[in-house]
């Protein structure tokens, strides 16, 4: 037996439960299956570019281009791999849906290992029920406005699903199979997301050390993640190119962490608060109730360890969340530490302050769940009369009051483009921001996009250059056209967090193996890539304007 009081994993006379629990599993997989096959359109939404990220990143590695090999990445290469299954395994399908549901399959394994472990079917339903809306609702507690739908930052969302499977592993009997699973989870969040990966060892790490779990669990989950580690690094040189992308997303973005910590514990100020009234609460009853002047203080602290397993296990999983959350631009909140709520003595005292734990973390996820989806049903319901996205990302379907506010800032975007950039730099967000304006905003570059690709094909430029890339946040073009994308570019082009400001000689590095450039020339949130580069594209490259907003560039040399 462990300290905390789990046993080791006992399935006698618990046989009717865990074949119920495995039915489960498999109607989930059985149901996510068949929404590849019947959910084929889904709502536009907040943060498409996103998407448009993912989608590069698979067509790259269809054209044989390795992540972090052949290309950087800011994001783990794991998501650009499922993409591209998705796109093999159910072409017809739509690629966000499929997506979700291919993360879902792929973890179905650990759920089935943690399944027999809770102590009734009810506690088992409860967990997956918080899993399965961490994994397959696309949305974020961000505020949004005709943009229920979040395309923004799925591998946060996946990387919270994960870690709150490894505080499942934390609070719940253990098994003499851990090791294989901590391994699995550790490598997949290792490449989802580099920061989680770092939580969630942190939280194995600590069972170990409270005695939580033993030793060796910990030592064969070592040896299983390095050695699975050496024979990727291997075969493809994947690792040490992703640890590089991750070393220098880490120099652009090291003077952001203390802030974005302690913006996260206001965003979740609430959850922060009841846990430490859990902590008062028990740290006043166990003084009240100890001599501490008789017994002494540091066996007085050791008592209070021994007893308080379940405020200790709570304050390391609240701590391990917030952690994780503070590294998310997009998230669900704390509700990764639900798993707190399944430990074998979390209602046995202070069952109100730990009732008001379980709201503050899960009441914002399921209010919007809820409300989002009839928001969904109601007002997105009316598609528009043209449906612009379908050649950029089949399966989109833009509601009606979207596609007017983007046919209005097609009109301002063509003619007030200072204007607007003006406004933007004085804070009244019309991009990036997730609420009012900024999703019709982004249709009207959208449809401007749409547009510069029917000139490109009218005009035949492809056959004027042989490597391309886009100097935007994520490339439309390559993947549209069957354009091979330029080696050695950036999947993801954000201005001092994935690229830094460049130099004339860093443009020009940066351009070496593309002679063809698609340039935005209607940013205005502060990221115009095409001033910066045009030092070089002015003399190394002939332009080929296709748009008010797109410009197509040749290199000099391709047209000898």
């Amino acid at each position: 037996m462990t300290k905390n009081g789990n046993e080791a994993l006992d399935m006698r006379g618990n046989g009717f439960g865990i074949i119920d629990r495995k039915v489960t599993i498999v109607v989930s997989g059985i149901f996510v299956l068949a929404a590849c096959h019947l959910l084929t359109t889904i709502p536009y939404g907040r943060s498409f570019h996103d998407l448009f990220v993912l989608l590069d990143g698979a067509y790259r590695i269809s054209v044989g281009q390795m992540p972090h090999v052949d290309f950087s990445s800011p994001i783990g290469p794991l998501l650009l791999f499922v993409m591209r299954a998705g796109e093999m395994l159910f072409p017809q399908g739509n690629a966000f849906v499929v997506y979700h549901a291919l993360m879902w399959l792929l973890l179905t394994p650990a759920v089935t290992m943690l399944a027999p472990r809770f102590p009734s079917y009810r506690a088992f339903l409860a967990a997956l029920g918080i899993f399965a809306a961490i994994m397959l609702l696309p949305m974020t507690l961000d505020d949004t406005y005709l943009s229920e739908i979040s395309y923004f930052a799925s591998y946060n969302r996946f990387a919270t699903g994960i870690l709150l499977l490894i505080g499942l592993w934390y609070v719940l009997p253990k098994s003499r199979f851990d090791g294989f699973l901590l391994a699995f989870l550790l490598f997949l969040l290792v490449f989802i997301k580099i920061t989680a990966a770092m939580v969630g060892l942190g939280i194995v790490v600590s069972a170990l050390v409270l005695r939580r779990a033993e030793w060796w669990t910990g030592a064969l989950a070592a040896v299983w993640l390095f050695g699975s580690m050496v024979v990727l690094e291997t075969a493809t040189g994947l690792v040490s190119g992703y640890m590089s992308d991750i070393g220098t997303m880490i120099a652009l973005n090291e003077e952001s962490g203390v802030y974005a910590f302690f913006y996260s514990a206001f965003n979740n100020w609430l959850v922060l608060l009841l846990a430490g009234l859990l902590v008062s609460t028990a740290l006043w009853s166990f003084v009240k109730q100890t001599d501490i002047g008789t017994v002494g203080l540091f066996p007085s602290i050791r008592q209070f360890w021994i007893r308080e397993a379940f405020l200790i296990d709570t304050v390391l999983l609240v701590i391990a969340a917030w952690g994780a959350e503070s590294q998310n631009t997009g998230g669900l909140g704390l509700i990764a530490a639900a798993a707190i709520f399944f430990h074998p003595v979390a209602w046995r005292s202070d069952r109100l302050i730990t009732a008001l734990l379980v709201a503050a973390m899960i009441f914002p996820v399921a209010n919007m769940a809820v409300k989002r989806s009839l928001k969904i049903l109601i007002r997105e319901r009316v598609a528009a009369p043209v449906q612009p996205m379908e050649i950029l990302a089949k399966g989109t379907r833009i509601p009606l009051p979207t596609y007017e506010g983007a046919r209005f800032f097609s009109e301002i975007l063509h003619e007030k483009l200072e204007l607007l950039r003006e406004i933007q730099a004085k804070r009244y967000f019309f991009s990036h921001d997730p609420q009012s304006n900024a999703p019709a905003f982004a249709l009207a570059r959208y449809m401007d996009t749409v547009r510069a690709i029917e000139k490109f094909k009218e005009r035949n430029y492809k056959d004027l250059a042989t490597s391309f890339t886009s100097l935007v946040f994520s490339d439309p073009f390559a993947r549209t056209l069957g354009l091979m994308p330029a080696k050695g570019t950036m999947l993801t082009m954000d201005l001092d967090r994935t690229v830094p400001h460049f130099t004339k000689e860093s443009a020009g590095d940066y351009l070496k193996t593309a002679n063809g450039v698609f340039v935005d020339r209607c940013d205005i949130v502060g990221e115009d890539f095409g001033a910066l580069f045009d030092p070089v594209l002015k003399t190394d490259f002939n332009k080929l304007p296709l748009t008010a907003c797109w410009d197509f560039y040749i290199r000099k040399t391709s047209l000898e």
